[in-house]
């Protein structure tokens, strides 16, 4: 009896590994909303499956009729991809792009978050640069 029970937590503990590592569906219709393509992203960047993530926000980002918090939204969090990725000159650019954004009075309606945590890398990067300088 016990024997089957263990067995039985097994193969059940064998399905739930291997259902999270599914993979993430990368094809969207015309009118897919926002928010799933940041979710399926994020499921992606969880899985460190970066490379798709990165594909998911691009993709996001060639859609014309975007709204600004939710392109600059995109647009950090392919800077941020690159960061993770190791890419700090390509993110520290992109960031500081967003950044720039900040500065138009037109666009006073970004996500005040974006602009926090771009400023925040960038000194982070900036510090890692100093201190390989240094080393």
């Amino acid at each position: 009896m016990k024997r089957h029970y263990f067995l039985g937590v097994a193969v059940v503990g064998l399905m739930l590994t291997l259902s999270g590592c599914k993979t993430i569906d990368t094809t969207f219709a015309p009118n897919t909303p926002t928010e799933v393509y940041f979710q399926r992203a994020q499921q992606a960047s969880d899985q460190y499956d970066y490379q798709t993530s990165l594909k998911i926000y691009l993709e996001l980002l060639a859609k014309k009729d975007l709204d600004m918090s939710t392109r600059v939204s995109a647009m950090y969090e392919v800077a941020f991809l690159h960061f993770k990725m190791g890419d700090s000159a390509l993110a520290k650019t992109q960031f500081q792009k967003i950044l720039t954004m900040y500065n138009d009075p037109t666009l006073s309606n970004l996500p005040i978050w974006v602009q926090i945590l771009s400023t925040k890398i960038i000194k982070e990067i900036d510090a890692g640069q100093k201190s390989n300088r240094q080393g």
